[in-house]
């Protein structure tokens, strides 16, 4: 910042004769500042701190330098110096203050390239995490083992013989866990012999999960009990087809559209109203799936367990994914 000032000072008062006196009356009184708090930082660094930076003793080195340069062209450039500013007072101010903003720009600048730079290094880290096996089956060997019962009655993608199972408990009203669920649904695709993905809901909403603090997701208890309704109609590819209609739909779900939802994907009306009610088939699911959620210690979404060594485990390396 110090340079970026004195130098847009020092081309003005080189290049416009008129703002001379101006800017280096300027360029000495920000030197005189500075080097006062150089005296101030010396002192405390000396007999306050009793320890020696050496790259403080550089800037205070440069400050004494600069100001000490400043006098002596002041008194080489003595006569031109002392010919009156002819500058308005608007211009002026527009020298010092466009000075200040330059310095800010140029550190502003500094800051978002050295983030950048690196964010880029964490990214890449990250990608690299992500992308190692033994990362990911370390950090699921290391994680708790859990009894999560699944059966017919939860909704899978895959092929029921795949060998390990990865058991979801999502809110269709949570972003991150449509993102999860496109990642999960892209490797069951890609491993479609050894992967299947199991849903179970944990909806962050007061409205049926009781025990949370805050309603975070408003529409998300009316949401499970539509998809899952879907499904008791339609199995699990209905219930796929009204859980996506719910996520395409997902910053707008105030409109409650889970009737016009049902009758898009050619749903009876009559059983799909029942399957809303309080106390149904569907509501009640969703109850069991919270309470075995909150016996799980589960509070957030999305919630990732996967198979390993015949056990469902909590995959904190879904996370990485």
């Amino acid at each position: 910042m110090r340079l970026v000032i004195l130098f847009w000072l020092s081309a003005h008062g080189l290049f416009i004769t008129r703002l001379r006196k101006l800017a280096f009356t300027s360029i000495v009184a920000y030197l005189c500042v500075a080097i006062s708090f150089s005296a101030y930082f010396s002192y405390l660094m000396i007999f306050k701190e009793d320890f020696l930076c050496t790259w403080c003793i550089v800037v205070h080195v440069v400050n004494l330098a600069a100001l000490s340069f400043a006098f002596g062209v002041i008194w080489r450039k003595k006569t031109k110096l002392e010919v009156r500013s002819t500058a308005a007072p608007a211009e002026a101010i527009c020298v010092l203050t466009s000075a200040l903003l330059a310095a800010v720009a140029v550190i502003a600048g500094a800051q978002w390239l050295e983030k950048s730079l690196v964010l880029q290094k964490v990214t890449q880290k990250y990608n690299e995490l992500r992308d190692n096996p033994d990362v990911a089956t370390a950090m699921i060997q290391a994680s708790p083992t859990y009894d999560v019962p699944v059966d017919g009655a939860d909704p899978s993608y895959g092929s029921p013989q795949a060998t390990y199972p990865i058991v979801m408990f999502t809110d269709l009203q949570c972003p991150v866990c449509l993102r999860k669920e496109l990642f999960l649904h892209a490797m069951v695709d890609i491993n479609p012999e050894h992967l299947r993905l199991i849903l179970k809901n944990f909806p962050l909403s007061t409205d049926c999960n009781k025990k949370l603090s805050k309603n975070l997701h408003p529409f998300a208890c009316e949401a499970a009990r539509a998809a899952y309704a879907a499904f008791l109609m339609g199995g699990a590819d209905e219930y796929w087809k009204y859980a996506d209609l719910i996520f395409a739909h997902q910053s707008n779900l105030r409109t409650r559209s889970w009737f016009a939802f049902a009758s898009q994907l050619g749903l009876d009306e009559s059983k799909f109203r029942k399957l809303m009610e309080v106390n149904s088939a569907a509501d009640k699911k969703i109850h069991q799936d919270i309470e075995l959620g909150l016996k799980l210690g589960l509070h957030s979404t999305p919630a990732i367990f996967s198979w390993e060594r015949g056990y469902l485990k909590s995959s904190a390396a879904c996370h990485l994914w």
